[in-house]
């Protein structure tokens, strides 16, 4: 088994539900890593930190422009998985796997493709699609992603290729993730 130490930045009130109710799956091939509860873990930089950085940023609604909540909050989550279950996208063997499954998925692109839909970043697509179709068993992704984490990146609507942080996708919470607790509360300033 692998354990990974999870954050998870939201609004107190979501938080209060999460520990009540457990974790809600976002849901939409738009989404980073699939349909998932998303967390920072360690990696490319302090994965608490990034986590209020993302509730604080992810307040602000641009098209009422007033944030939706004062409060923030951190939640810390211990996540387990067999590690055969793990599509892990830092390593080289997740690389390849992803590329099989876009191979898989080509047509359903082509067909995005011909509708002219505007996939944008197609990472979501193909884990949801591989969870589907070609790792059913799959529990969560790892990977090294771009996220606009201050206000200045949302604002200006900055897209790197340049990762900032590391990030877990589960699918399954309610399998994956124990121990939850709030462990910061902050007002939300931007």
């Amino acid at each position: 088994m692998i354990e990974l130490m999870g954050f998870h930045g939201t609004d107190i009130i979501s938080a209060e539900s999460i520990q009540n109710k457990g974790f809600t799956i976002s849901k939409g091939d738009e989404h980073w890593l699939g349909d998932g509860a998303y967390f920072f873990v360690k990696g490319l930089c302090d994965p608490q930190t990034a986590a209020v950085n993302w509730a604080i940023v992810n307040a602000w609604d641009k098209k009422v422009r007033r944030n939706r909540y004062k409060t923030y909050a951190v939640l810390q989550a211990s996540i387990t998985s067999e590690e055969e279950r793990i599509l892990d996208l830092r390593e080289q063997s997740g690389v390849e796997i992803l590329e099989y499954v876009r191979r898989q998925c080509q047509r359903k692109l082509e067909r995005l493709a011909r509708r002219r839909c505007r996939v944008g970043y197609i990472d979501g697509l193909l884990i949801n699609f591989a969870r589907k179709e070609v790792l059913p068993e799959l529990t969560l992704t790892i990977s090294n992603l771009f996220i606009k984490l201050t206000k200045e990146e949302r604002i200006q609507g900055e897209n790197r290729r340049t990762q900032n942080c590391t990030v877990c996708a589960v699918y399954t919470p309610q399998n994956s993730v124990s121990q939850v607790e709030v462990i910061q509360t902050g007002k939300v300033v931007i």
